[in-house]
């Protein structure tokens, strides 16, 4: 089943091996993964912060595998209270369906993306930031 917002907006779990990891990722049915990397020294790393600590969702589970450094996580749940999530390396963070969220990077990120179904590409930025 899906994590929604009526639900626990998020889940996050550590893992100590990449294996273990993408396990979990392919038991819960998490695909299509896209590899991305921000640090804070590459080209275009301002717009992409100013992008990310937007207020958005996604229609389906957002999945974040952090393979190196970290990010800060802010995360809405149904009646509008905030659950702020630090995540570091080894860590699956599942933001739920629908859930409004936006996230920071201190240094660098390492992560694989995924989504439990191809429509949570779909991006949906919050009307009132």
């Amino acid at each position: 089943h899906q994590r929604t917002c009526d639900m626990a907006p998020y889940e996050k779990t550590h893992f100590e091996s990449e294996e273990a990891a993408q396990r979990f990722l392919a038991e819960r049915g998490f695909k299509d993964a896209a590899p991305g990397r921000l640090h804070k020294d590459d080209e275009g790393f301002a717009a992409a912060a100013t992008r990310n600590w937007t207020w958005h969702r996604h229609p389906a589970e957002e999945v974040v595998y952090v393979k190196e450094g970290g990010a800060h996580y802010e995360i809405r749940d149904e009646q509008g209270e905030v659950h702020e999530v630090d995540v570091r390396s080894g860590d699956v963070l599942v933001v739920g369906t629908g859930c409004w969220h936006r996230f920071s990077v201190a240094e660098v990120l390492d992560r694989e993306q995924l989504y439990s179904d191809k429509a949570g590409w779909g991006r949906e930025d919050h009307p009132q930031q």
